[in-house]
């Protein structure tokens, strides 16, 4: 892959998953990437055939490392605490990568495949969380309470931030600075149950 395929691979995944911009066109593409229409054409040949090779990177070099945790053999408490730091690590650089998979999960023949591939997997982190529930581990009414607390405590945040930084510099860093401290500890006793 030459040079020039990488920075516009780059670019895309910056306007997708830093801008949220899931509407962009071509011309997007060549200004973040200071390469022109013509030349992304010629390596790529439509829109379209740039997200599909987008998409297997974003699984491959983002989703995949981000949720790794959560398929791994681990105590329960474990792997939660390591998922929400590594989840932080991806949040704070990819803020709209949980969007970018919620709604092109349908459409994303990559994102199908890789679910598919994960669903045993994913089946026995479901019955985790089950035992965890059962075991008053956690104060949940079903599993998938917990994961939708999970997901949105540990992605949204970041979510909000781009927003707000779009929009000022300032208030996004005061922000940032009183939201995110502690953040790990503070997701974990709301998740657990204890006090914040």
């Amino acid at each position: 892959m030459t040079d020039t395929e990488i920075k516009i691979k780059n670019a895309t995944i910056d306007l997708l998953l830093k801008e949220g911009n899931f509407g962009m066109a071509m011309q997007d593409i060549a200004e973040k990437s200071n390469v022109s229409r013509t030349v992304i054409h010629y390596y790529f040949r439509s829109k379209e055939n740039l997200l599909k090779v987008v998409s297997k990177e974003i699984i491959e070099k983002i989703v995949i490392p981000k949720y790794k945790e959560l398929l791994r053999e681990n105590s329960f408490d474990n792997k939660i605490e390591r998922y929400i730091s590594d989840s932080e690590k991806f949040s704070k650089e990819y803020p709209y990568l949980d969007v970018y998979v919620i709604s092109q999960h349908r459409h994303n023949a990559n994102l199908q495949i890789h679910f598919e591939y994960i669903q045993s997997a994913f089946q026995s982190f479901l019955s985790e969380i089950q035992a965890a529930i059962n075991e008053k581990k956690i104060s949940y009414t079903t599993p998938l309470c917990f994961l939708i607390d999970l997901f949105s405590l540990t992605t949204f945040s970041y979510m909000y931030l781009s927003f707000f930084d779009s929009k000022t510099n300032s208030l996004s860093e005061k922000i940032g600075d009183m939201s995110l401290k502690n953040r790990q500890v503070r997701i974990m006793a709301i998740l657990f149950g204890d006090k914040v």
